[in-house]
């Protein structure tokens, strides 16, 4: 059974199977136990102290309003669908990306979550991969994408185009799922990098980036770089996933290269798509899943 906790090892992306989703979802309430206990946000108003019966509605009305959750459903979706399906629908969304034979798999980050997050979730295939962030709009204080979110995938991903570890992939693209591709809606700190979405790809001038708020001490594109190599080129990173010196240091002489292609697509476009390759296929209970999780991730309801 696959696990998500660090081995403090070596970075590799570990298989996971139907079985372990609901010890995935454990894990995740683990870590984020605020979201199992329904921010005040998701609460309805006027709700007072009730019967125990009423508060658990009341609570899994709140969960189907959050991230967490609803990102542990789409996961789901994507464990139970075959190879084939996954291949077709991540061709469509990721300009004929091919992954091969993918599954779903969990990031291992041996410590270097600093470095590389964790994706919300990942399609590994022959030599591939898609790392996928999904973001809702269930309620006003839905959390956004930001730059320092974009500079994790883009460091994990140079974790994988520059590994000396085989295990893992050297293709990569970072998909971003939301409920609109307009970057202002869908951002956080849109005035610090001005990103635009062109023909689904997330793009943005280095020469336009002011970090305001600062990224780990960074406040432009070239300070993020610089602090990007030093961490590649770390003793924590060589330790824990060695890197290939002179594929690092092709890859770090392209400043103004992103380092993955990042795709942004609307959930309720997305998911038509997903839904429709697998009604093709008759598969009726993953349709459905699929409308549900677009209604949840758009507005917090399962479709009708």
């Amino acid at each position: 059974m696959a696990t998500t906790l660090s081995s403090a090892r070596l970075v590799t992306f570990q298989p996971v199977g139907l079985a372990d989703l609901p010890f995935r979802v454990l894990e995740h309430a683990y870590w984020r136990p605020q979201a199992a206990r329904v921010p005040r946000a998701n609460r309805q108003r006027g709700q007072k102290k009730d019967a125990e019966t009423a508060r658990i509605i009341r609570a899994r009305r709140g969960w189907r309003r959050e991230e967490t959750w609803i990102n542990d459903c789409f996961e789901a979706v994507l464990t139970s669908l075959p190879s084939h399906v996954s291949r077709e629908w991540v061709a469509h969304v990721a300009a004929a990306f091919d992954l091969g034979k993918p599954r779903v798999v969990a990031l291992d980050y041996a410590g270097l979550r600093s470095l590389t997050g964790k994706p919300d979730f990942a399609l590994m295939g022959d030599d591939a991969i898609v790392l996928g962030e999904c973001k809702v709009g269930t309620h006003r204080r839905s959390a956004r994408y930001t730059f320092q979110q974009y500079g994790k995938y883009m460091g994990l991903a140079a974790l994988c185009r520059c590994s000396a570890n085989r295990r893992l992939p050297r293709q990569v693209v970072h998909l971003i799922l939301a409920p609109t591709t307009d970057p202002r809606r869908f951002l956080n700190d849109y005035a610090d990098w001005q990103p635009a979405v062109i023909a689904r790809q997330l793009v943005f001038s280095p020469a336009k980036v002011r970090l305001r708020g600062g990224v780990g001490g960074a406040t432009d594109h070239a300070t993020w770089r610089d602090q990007l190599a030093k961490l590649l080129r770390g003793k924590a990173v060589q330790r824990n996933c060695p890197l290939d010196r002179l594929a690092l240091d092709e890859l770090l002489d392209q400043p103004d290269v992103p380092i993955a292609r990042t795709f942004v697509w609307a959930w309720a476009e997305a998911g038509d798509k997903l839904a429709s390759i697998c009604a093709a296929q008759n598969l009726d209970t993953q349709v459905q899943a699929v409308h549900d999780i677009v209604g949840l991730a758009t507005n917090g309801a399962i479709a009708t």
